[in-house]
């Protein structure tokens, strides 16, 4: 499944790999994740714009289950009359229809309740209203379960797993059949916001037998609806933002707040604005901030403006932080052209301690990296610069070494010489008329 983005400046569409049924939230550092029915949360590791760029490597699965442990839920609605008449008669209806063939329906998805099987609209709390503690944890709504789940998010690698806070309770949970959580949202007020779609049935239609359906009416507060902000004891309503009234000065102070909807509103304005002016200001507040979603800000806004230079992204590229790190790597790809020092310095990143830095170093280090970060052909990357750019020329005389050493350590692994390998791929070389089979998903 793939869906698709888009600039709505040059309104062009990207394709993007893999995504899920609903939800679509990121984290401070823009991290991408989603859900779908079953699954709480997901995280896309390789960001899409790299795999297209080769188009005869159509990949398997880019995308993790940071969920996949969650599979059961504290509900503490009754179960739906239906679904208890359905459980109990089954074998009535079971490989009858299509729609009611016993491949679709699991273990699970024929509980009265208790299984996750509604996964909805997810997010990750980046607020300042909550403790300390819940910064950077998931919610993601169930509305099959009347309850939004909460997940504690932690680095996995180069992605990311999501565990249970709690067997024994959910974040929210409601007697109430009829609360239909959809979608969670942050704030300005630095508070969650709930969207209720408040629907009688939630189910598909095709799922519930005939029989069954026949004294339903699944359009049952169709005219309804409720949001709900979640608030911590004690809290205090601050005063809303005026931001679209805010000065340059401000707007850059804002990227320092401690809620992500300043920071990022502050970031769009400054961008629709257009304001060369406010670089000093951005490039004061990268070198200086204390936190670092700061200095995120500032360079993605740098960019943007056109105004984003080669001193800031090399500080950058030895911050202290390494989502900071790794995203000034990636900012470094549209510099290669004229800043060998930029590409010398991506490619020392290869060793970073982070291991998320050093996938990004070798992403944004590869031939052929346009300057948006999407592949060969966009005007002013490294694909225009020649076979003589000296970048280019590094790359290419690099390759061969890297790819003899990694021969050579292949070779006394596995033992044998070069030229056994090499007659023995001979002899199942496939024809040259006939396609590669493409590996199937799962297969190592």
């Amino acid at each position: 499944m793939r869906s698709f983005r888009f600039d709505p400046e040059s309104l062009e569409f990207e394709s993007v790999p893999e995504t899920g049924d609903f939800g679509n939230c990121f984290d401070d550092w823009g991290n991408r994740f989603f859900s779908n029915a079953g699954m709480l949360l997901m995280h896309q590791v390789i960001p899409g714009t790299y795999l297209d760029r080769n188009p005869h490597l159509p990949p398997t699965r880019v995308v993790h289950r940071s969920a996949a442990s969650k599979k059961l839920m504290a509900q503490i609605s009754p179960p739906e009359r239906w679904r208890v008449v359905r459980k109990q008669y089954w074998d009535r209806w079971i490989n009858t229809t299509h729609d009611m063939r016993a491949a679709r329906f699991s273990d699970a998805e024929l509980a009265e309740k208790g299984f996750v099987t509604g996964g909805a609209g997810c997010a990750i709390y980046r607020g300042a209203a909550f403790p300390e503690e819940f910064r950077g944890d998931s919610f993601t709504a169930e509305p099959a379960g009347n309850v939004v789940i909460r997940l504690k998010v932690r680095p996995s690698g180069v992605t990311f797993d999501a565990t249970a806070v709690s067997d024994e309770r959910e974040f929210l949970a409601s007697t109430d059949n009829g609360f239909r959580p959809v979608n969670v949202a942050n704030g300005p007020d630095g508070c969650l916001y709930v969207l209720d779609m408040s629907r009688q049935i939630i189910e598909d239609p095709s799922a519930i037998p005939q029989d069954i359906l026949e004294h339903l009416d699944v359009t049952a507060g169709r005219d309804r609806g409720r949001i709900y902000r979640v608030v911590p004891d004690d809290f205090k309503r601050p005063s809303p933002p005026r931001l679209s009234k805010a000065d340059t000065t401000a707007l850059v102070e804002s990227l320092s707040h401690a809620n992500a909807w300043h920071r990022e509103t502050a970031q769009r304005l400054l961008v629709e604005r257009n304001d060369r002016a406010a670089a000093p200001l951005l490039k004061a507040t990268g070198r200086d901030a204390a936190l670092p979603q700061a200095k995120l800000h500032t360079m993605w806004t740098l960019h943007r403006l056109n105004e984003l230079d080669e001193d800031t992204l090399l500080k950058a590229s030895r911050d202290e932080h390494a989502a900071v790190r790794e995203h000034a790597a990636r900012l470094a790809e549209s510099h290669f052209d004229d800043s060998p020092a930029l590409l010398d310095r991506v490619a020392a990143l290869a060793g970073d301690e982070s291991r998320r830095v050093r996938m990004q170093a070798a992403l944004s280090y590869a031939p052929d990296q346009r300057d948006d970060g999407r592949g060969e052909g966009s005007e002013g990357g490294p694909a225009r610069a020649g076979v003589d750019h000296p970048a280019r020329r590094r790359r290419s005389v690099d390759a061969p070494r890297r790819i003899d050493g990694c021969a050579e350590r292949s070779r006394r692994a596995r033992g044998g010489t070069d030229e056994q390998r090499t007659n023995a791929r001979e002899r199942h070389r496939p024809c040259d008329d006939r396609p590669i089979a493409r590996p199937r998903r799962g297969s190592r």
